[in-house]
């Protein structure tokens, strides 16, 4: 058996070391930014102004059978009458023969509403609030602009006296309501105006 010296280390090996194997280290991936929004869709075209017609002018006059150069071809009518049934047919009735018609529902409003609107004929009640169709009637001919106005008088009232009374001051015709239906008594106004007024509302 061979001895070693301490002082002498045994001769390090000689034979080679492999080299220990280094795992491949794993890709690193490189983190990335979320993909932009799209862009936002273009605007729409504008829309095309549409054209619009012109503003009309004020109106200059409370009656819309009156214009700039005179009464138009459209006849008038002032209905004073308090009964508001009587009222609304006589008016419908009207309308459709081609009146302007008016209203008043008492003496003194049918007589402030004849001098400011200027009606070609007048239909007057004798029975009324404030004041009868008899005292309108004789206000209305003591008034020179309305001398050549046909008014016709319009009541059940059958007093002969009242009759004679309002064909005194100037009435062209005293009618019964319960004598003549609204058509006849449009006939009795066509009569007394001379002409026929033009239809705006044929039924």
């Amino acid at each position: 058996m061979t001895s070693h010296n301490p002082l002498n280390p045994p001769p390090p090996n000689s034979s080679p070391v492999s080299p220990k194997p280094v795992s491949p280290s794993a890709p690193q991936v490189t983190p990335t930014s979320p993909p932009p929004p799209p862009p936002p869709p273009p605007p729409p075209p504008p829309t095309p102004a549409v054209p619009t017609s012109p503003p009309l002018p004020p109106a200059t006059h409370a009656n819309p059978s009156i214009a700039a150069g005179g009464r138009t071809s459209t006849k008038v009518l002032l209905l004073v009458e308090d009964d508001p049934l009587l009222i609304n047919m006589y008016q419908t009735k009207f309308t459709n023969e081609g009146f302007q018609v008016y209203t008043a529902t008492d003496g003194e409003a049918g007589l402030t509403l004849a001098k400011a609107e200027k009606p070609d004929v007048i239909i007057l009640d004798i029975m009324m609030p404030k004041m009868d169709g008899i005292d309108v009637l004789r206000r209305l001919r003591n008034d020179p602009s309305f001398k050549d106005v046909p008014i016709l008088m319009l009541s059940n009232l059958s007093e002969i006296a009242k009759q004679k009374e309002a064909m005194e001051l100037g009435a062209k015709e005293f009618l019964v309501k319960a004598n003549l239906t609204p058509t006849q008594v449009v006939e009795k106004i066509k009569q007394h105006l001379g002409a026929q007024p033009v239809k705006s509302n044929p039924q």
